[in-house]
């Protein structure tokens, strides 16, 4: 629960939100979709340690920072920029040294660390081709049928390179 916490603590010092929205609001800002039994266990124990108050709405909780929440989340927050500004920090002092040339996973994660996910666009495809690699995979498909499979991807790989 400890990656989601920063990403639920963003969404609620924006807006109160439902256990609801705040899954279809972090899979909409991330492409991935977190579970129910991850997202509401949270949400109760956010509230059980009085970092958030819920307002019972019909059938559904509205989820409210409290002031302890919104001065831990501002925390925690600040946490994780400061991580990931000394990951960019370090990952530049690695670019100058190594002959890699990382500046494209520095640039994804000055994006992340801005609350952007460039990747978002293609999340749904790129997932469903996971699914499909996985299958393949159980239902020993991979190795029998690896040079099809090149070939796919040999040629996906020629039309993203055209664009």
């Amino acid at each position: 629960m400890k990656h989601l916490t920063p990403l639920v603590y963003r969404l609620l010092l924006e807006e109160p939100q439902t256990g609801y929205s705040l899954a279809k609001e972090i899979e909409q800002r991330t492409g991935w979709k977190p579970s129910w039994g991850s997202i509401y266990p949270l949400l109760e124990t956010l509230e059980k340690e009085k970092l958030v108050s819920a307002k019972e709405q019909g059938r559904t909780k509205q989820y409210t920072l409290t002031a302890k929440g919104k001065k831990t989340a501002q925390q925690t927050l600040a946490h994780t920029t400061a991580l990931l500004t000394e990951i960019i920090e370090r990952m530049k002092i690695l670019d100058t040294l190594l002959e890699d040339d990382l500046t494209v996973p520095i640039a994804f994660l000055s994006e992340l660390k801005g609350g952007n996910n460039p990747f978002i666009p293609i999340t749904k495809e790129s997932e469903r081709m996971k699914r499909e690699f996985h299958r393949l995979f159980k239902e020993e498909k991979l190795g029998p049928h690896a040079k099809e499979i090149n070939a796919i991807l040999r040629q996906a790989n020629k039309e993203l390179k055209a664009i």
